[in-house]
């Protein structure tokens, strides 16, 4: 019996340490072309980040803030835009979950998923990562004709 309750309770807990979700995640901003990192920073299942830039069109600061899933992707919770003008641009018809608040329009998301975010940066842009409370100046080393950054998670282990 003991020997029975033993096994049990090992499959229970093995069971429990993969239903877990991973707090080991490397967040990481790598230049596409290069292949050279230029961010990397420890996250965890649930942790907020935010991709703040200058809206190429409308010349508007814009912030999207991502949540991290527990199946390794980045969960698009809502885009702030500094006009309304660039917040339609992205969804021509918002209905209800385009809200002015705070001075700024906010465009509340369904949740949509990506396994990376990718950007063009270039020094006008201002891209800037915010995960942990760190702030990460992605366009910073840019040359005028821009660079393609990606955003994606390593679920290997820690910075």
């Amino acid at each position: 019996m003991k020997r029975s309750v033993c096994l049990a309770t090992i499959l229970f807990l093995t069971f429990l340490s993969s239903a877990q979700p991973s707090d080991n995640l490397r967040l990481r901003a790598v230049e596409v072309e290069t292949g050279r990192e230029v961010a990397a920073v420890s996250v965890v299942t649930g942790d907020d980040i935010e991709v703040e830039y200058t809206h190429s069109m409308y010349g508007v600061r814009q912030k999207e803030v991502f949540s991290i899933g527990h199946d390794g992707c980045f969960r698009l919770l809502k885009m702030v835009f500094g006009s309304m003008a660039a917040a339609v641009y992205y969804d021509p018809d918002p209905g209800q979950s385009l809200i002015y608040k705070d001075n700024v329009w906010v465009l509340k998301r369904n949740g949509e998923n990506y396994q990376t975010l990718r950007y063009r940066v270039s020094p006008g842009t201002g891209h800037v990562l915010k995960a942990r409370n760190r702030t990460i100046d992605l366009s910073g080393q840019s040359d005028e004709s821009g660079r393609l950054i990606e955003i994606a998670l390593d679920k290997r282990g820690p910075t």
